[in-house]
């Protein structure tokens, strides 16, 4: 009896189970019946409304579309037309000899033309072209082009951009840039309705047709598209113009009209009436499907979207050249890495390639960025499963490395260094990469970004000596230091707390005359003075030094003006010019300089401009430097090579480049020996042979001046004459010693 009553008990659970599964499908199936109704109906009754609005819809989507289309073509016509006249530009400053069929090509192919050539006034080509006779009607039919640069065509050929070349004393000459009219039906198929409509380019002077694009369904020999033209050649043109013609075959179309510019062109776009209707009626059809399948496309739509979010989050965790980990995914891989190791003893090392900016300008870009894959692949190989290395930026890279000791990690840094530089080696000669290292270890925090950042700190503050350079006590006491410095220049800057001081550079010979080299002072007025060293690299690190150079050099040109205001005699004075100004600026760093010196109209010859050693050597192309050297020189200043003999090119750069002074280092004079005078003399002699004077630095004493006077020395500068004084402290200076 219980058995039963279990049964009928379990047999009506069921039945009420299956009843109520039954009810869920039937209010499921009356739900997307009725679904389907309200669509079906939603859809007639939408319908007639819907019509009544294509027409206008249309008109504005063929209006935009073809103000679009008008706006490449108008963007197209006005770079061909720049870039000729650039060109022309740049080849009337060129010497002959530099024009050549491979600098043409180089130009076409970067500007994206079908071809470049030089047009002679007896029409003739450079290169010679088979198309003489072309350019020889094109020259009768647009006489303006020796005049002005032009945008014309040949007609059924091409269009073409020219510009003359200025300053010719002889034969006139013409740079022509052609583009085949296909170039712009490729614009035309921009517009996404193309396939059902008419895209014609005119010259609205002319009433010619320039070039005409023809959708797959619609044939470019139809007598209707003359009938429309010969109506909008009566009808006349606006700028902008958007309507209905209905053409003789009874078919309604919308065309509109853009003109390009001032340059007389006109883009017409020609579409049928109700292309869009086709569309819709199309997509009715398909309407009561949609319908149906409504839960599969949802469906597909939230797994598009799932996989696009997955897809979005690799990317931003993920380095687009490496394929490996970015910043972003090694901030959140460290951060789970911590989390589940914690007993290991991890150091995050941040490696930075010097200097990849000069890797890039001679290796060319492509093989910068296969030195910046290689680079990580090596690094990749050298980490331990549980380990990390990322590319966060350009040249710079992290790596998250479970070592004991700080020997173990230089000891690891060493040997991937090595690696990459074998290699480096075995492609490029004797080139090798130096990387500025820095490491933190996770000891007293696991803050991932902070460790990053600390890691970079140690890397730009670390000693050279150093393999890898570790965060610790000193490093932490410097950072704060340069971050208190940094933050008074600003205001210092404004407040004037910076001074010029000079020090003299005094004749070696009979003539009592000297000139003096500027040099910056910080005297604060709660910090008192602070050195040059302690401010100078953190200026440099930062990239204030280039603000430091203009306002010294703008103090010296104060001074100089008002010397010569007071009737005062006028000293010629060198300016350094910082190496870090250089890499920043790039080559047109003298227009700065220019601009000061003529505000306070100070004659050319009176200021020198000092640059070190290793600012040239750095640059790693000669026309780069040569390019700094020439723009000084070309507004009246002279050129010092500071720190002579320093680095290891010296005479590499007196052969390369013209430099009006050597300032030969002091290290030449500490420690004298027989055999430094003599390398001191056989260089005066040398630069004296080139034309150049030599100022000897860092002299102390009365015996060294009378050796470098018997060696012919032109300047000597050193505290055997006067330490670096105040403007004011050096114009009593330079009375007395005159006298």
């Amino acid at each position: 009896m219980g058995r039963s009553c279990l049964s009928l008990l379990l047999t009506g659970e069921m039945m009420s189970r299956v009843q109520k599964e039954k009810k869920i499908r039937v209010v499921f199936v009356l739900w997307m019946a009725v679904c389907a109704v309200l669509l079906l109906f939603g859809f007639i009754g939408n319908t007639v409304l819907f019509e009544r609005k294509v027409s206008r819809i249309g008109k504005e989507y063929i209006r935009e579309s073809n103000e679009q289309l008008s706006a490449h073509i108008l963007e197209r016509l006005r770079f061909g037309r720049e870039f000729v006249t650039e060109f022309a530009d740049s080849l009337s400053r060129m010497p002959e000899f530099l024009l050549t069929e491979e600098l043409l090509d180089r130009k076409q192919n970067a500007f994206q033309l079908a071809d470049v050539v030089i047009l002679y006034e007896d029409g003739t080509t450079f290169p010679e072209s088979g198309e003489t006779a072309a350019f020889e009607q094109w020259m009768e039919e647009n006489p303006q082009i020796w005049k002005n640069p032009e945008i014309s065509y040949i007609k059924n050929d091409r269009i073409l951009f020219s510009a003359p070349i200025p300053g010719e004393s002889g034969s006139r000459r013409v740079v022509v840039g052609s583009q085949y009219y296909e170039e712009l039906k490729t614009l035309s198929n921009l517009a996404d309705y193309q396939e059902y409509a008419v895209s014609i380019l005119m010259n609205e002077k002319k009433q010619e047709v320039i070039t005409l694009n023809a959708g797959s369904g619609v044939s470019s020999e139809n007598g209707e598209i003359s009938y429309v033209l010969e109506q909008l050649k009566n009808r006349g043109t606006c700028s902008q113009a958007v309507y209905e013609e209905k053409l003789p075959s009874g078919i309604r179309i919308h065309v509109a009209v853009c003109r390009l510019g001032e340059s007389g062109w006109t883009q017409v776009a020609m579409i049928p009436s109700d292309f869009l209707m086709k569309q819709v009626q199309t997509e009715v059809k398909l309407y009561f499907l949609f319908a149906l399948i409504l839960s599969v496309v949802f469906g597909i739509v939230i797994y598009s979207q799932i996989r696009a979010n997955r897809i979005s989050e690799r990317m931003l965790h993920t380095d687009s050249l490496t394929d490996g980990f970015n910043r972003e995914g090694f901030l959140r891989a460290a951060g789970e890495l911590l989390e589940k190791e914690k007993e290991s003893a991890y150091s995050v090392v941040y490696l930075n390639v010097k200097n990849f900016r000069y890797i890039n300008e001679s290796w060319g870009e492509e093989d910068g960025n296969k030195t910046l894959i290689f680079i990580y692949k090596e690094l990749q190989k050298m980490v331990k499963p549980q380990e990390l290395a990322a590319r966060s930026s350009m040249d710079h890279f992290f790596l998250l490395l479970d070592e004991a000791t700080d020997c173990e990690i230089e000891e690891r840094i060493r040997r991937v260094e090595a690696v990459i530089n074998n290699r480096i080696r075995n492609r490029f000669g004797k080139y090798s990469l130096e990387f500025s290292v820095g490491a933190y270890r996770m000891e007293d925090d696991n803050e991932i970004s902070q460790a990053m950042n600390k890691a970079m700190h140690a890397s730009r503050l670390g000693e050279e000596k150093h393999i890898c350079s570790f965060y610790q006590g000193a490093i932490a006491e410097q950072i704060s230091r340069e971050n208190h410095l940094n933050a008074l220049f600003d205001e210092s800057l404004r407040n004037h707390d910076f001074y010029a001081y000079l020090q003299p550079k005094v004749s070696a010979g009979k003539e009592k005359c000297c000139e003096a080299e500027a040099l910056v002072r910080w005297i604060h007025p709660r910090e008192g003075m602070i050195y040059p060293s302690d401010f100078i690299p953190v200026l440099e690190r930062n990239g204030k030094i280039c603000s430091l150079d203009l306002y010294i050099f703008e103090e010296i040109c104060r001074l100089i003006q008002s010397w010569i205001s007071q009737g005062k005699p006028v000293t010629r004075i060198s300016v350094n010019l910082s190496r870090f100004h250089i890499r920043n600026v790039g080559s047109d760093i003298w227009k700065k300089y220019q601009e000061i010196k003529e505000r306070y109209q100070i004659p050319d010859g009176i200021l020198e401009i000092e640059l070190t050693e290793t600012a040239l050597l750095e640059s790693h192309q000669f026309e780069f430097v040569k390019q700094v050297l020439d723009g000084f020189r070309r507004i009246g200043m002279s050129v010092a090579l500071d720190d002579f003999g320093f680095a290891y090119s010296s005479l590499s750069l007196l052969k390369d480049l013209e430099v009006d002074t050597l300032k030969l280092d002091r290290t030449f004079f500490l420690n004298e020996s027989e055999r430094s005078r003599s390398i001191v003399r056989n260089v005066i002699g040398l630069a004296h042979s080139l034309h150049m004077n030599v100022v000897a630095e860092g002299i102390e004493t009365m015996e060294q001046v009378d050796a470098l006077r018997r060696m012919d020395c032109d300047f000597i500068q050193g505290y055997v004459y006067s330490r670096p004084i105040s403007a004011d402290e050096f114009e009593a200076w330079r009375e007395q010693y005159e006298k």
